[in-house]
């Protein structure tokens, strides 16, 4: 899993001198921003995927320079990746919109770029985060083909699945794996939690209280869907993974 999701972290005499992580930002239906904090300056090559391959054949979109760029027609359905390689010699790096934002599902992330163990970091385009996807649009569809998804670890439960079942499209539909398979006992359930949201309705709830114990509750008493999913994602094979639970 090591080679096809996380890579090396640049020497620290050779690691690229940004204060900041970079990060890109939507800003219009067609515009995004890169930006990152005491940056230095770099040049910007777009690509639709984060490899050294496909930077070298990527297109420059200019200069990065303090301050940010902003950057005119990138649609939000079509995914791309930026590698900046600054002008002082130091190790390039890749950054992309952490967010989707699909039209049925505003909360896919891609979890590129975070930390990893050993001086790593998780790449770009490998491991995405997401809500329920079971009323994806036409364009959203065609995202996530694009995407390449192999497999999605759905951790809903049983009735949910049943009530929502995703909506892939038939081109290349991914595998679907339900690694909880049971109903969540001693919680909060997810439709009594979404109609709580809806009424507006926590007067009886201590939210920070619910998320802790939540929290506690899958490390402790729901340990078996994390061990399924984390059998999944020790498979190279299963890449570009996704993990969905229900928002």
């Amino acid at each position: 899993m090591r080679d096809s999701t996380t890579q090396e972290q640049p020497n620290p005499e050779q690691a690229p001198s940004f204060a900041g992580m970079p990060r890109v930002d939507r800003r219009g239906a067609d515009e995004i921003e890169i930006r990152w904090d005491e940056g230095p300056e770099s040049e910007i090559l777009v690509a639709t995927h984060p490899t050294s391959t496909a930077a070298s054949d990527g297109v420059s979109a200019g200069l990065l320079t303090s301050g940010g760029k902003r950057l005119r027609g990138y649609p939000r359905h079509q995914r791309r990746y930026f590698q900046l390689r600054p002008t002082d010699g130091t190790a390039p790096r890749w950054v992309a919109e952490r967010r989707l934002g699909l039209d049925g599902q505003p909360n896919l992330r891609d979890l590129g770029g975070y930390a990893a163990a050993d001086g790593r970091n998780i790449r770009w385009g490998q491991l995405f985060r997401s809500g329920a996807l079971s009323e994806l649009s036409e364009a959203d569809r065609g995202t996530l083909d694009d995407l390449g998804i192999r497999v999605v670890c759905d951790f809903r439960t049983p009735l949910e699945r049943e009530r929502e079942p995703h909506e892939f499209s038939d081109h290349q539909p991914p595998e679907q794996i339900a690694v909880s398979r049971e109903q969540l006992a001693g919680a909060l359930q997810p439709d009594d939690m979404r109609e709580r949201m809806s009424a507006g309705n926590f007067d009886d709830l201590e939210i920070g209280t619910l998320l802790v114990d939540g929290n506690d509750a899958f490390a402790t008493s729901h340990r078996s869907p994390f061990k399924n999913m984390i059998h999944v994602a020790c498979s190279a094979e299963n890449y570009p993974l996704l993990v969905n639970c229900t928002a």
